[in-house]
């Protein structure tokens, strides 16, 4: 997929991605309004989207229960929404997301498990951590 693929489609409000296809949209541009998420159910493997680039908001679908390894590393999002599916935030999911500041986390949240490194070098300000949690990597937000 070339870099202008998504070029002025001003009314495109989500692109969603299946199992090993994420990883070749390094360096893709979409417009800020566009929220990116894979399929639901899609996250679970080690395939990353890195280094997404030009998407404000990264808006996880519902259904998706695991959110693997190194998936959003050095994104340029400002903000992450993670429904209540989620059991499981994978290492290094959020790694270097520099700007990433705010992460909602949805009501009746299912989240058990934040594994190593998972929000490494981010600017996450607040974050609200669900009773559900039963295991937090020392340097989740190291």
């Amino acid at each position: 997929m070339g870099r202008n693929a998504f070029c002025d489609c001003s009314s495109l409000r989500l692109i969603c991605v299946e199992d090993g296809w994420g990883a070749n949209l390094a360096g893709i541009r979409v417009p800020p309004s566009v929220c990116f998420g894979p399929l639901p159910g899609t996250m679970a493997g080690r395939e990353a989207v890195w280094r997404l680039r030009g998407c404000d908001v990264i808006a996880i679908p519902d259904g998706v229960e695991r959110i693997g390894d190194c998936w959003f590393y050095g994104c340029e999002a400002r903000t992450v929404v993670i429904p209540a599916s989620v059991m499981e935030i994978g290492i290094l999911a959020f790694c270097n997301c520099r700007q990433l500041k705010n992460v909602i986390i949805a009501e009746g949240s299912r989240l058990q498990k934040l594994e190593d490194r998972c929000f490494r070098n981010c600017a996450v300000e607040e974050v609200t951590l669900p009773g559900t949690l039963t295991s937090m990597s020392s340097d989740a937000f190291q």
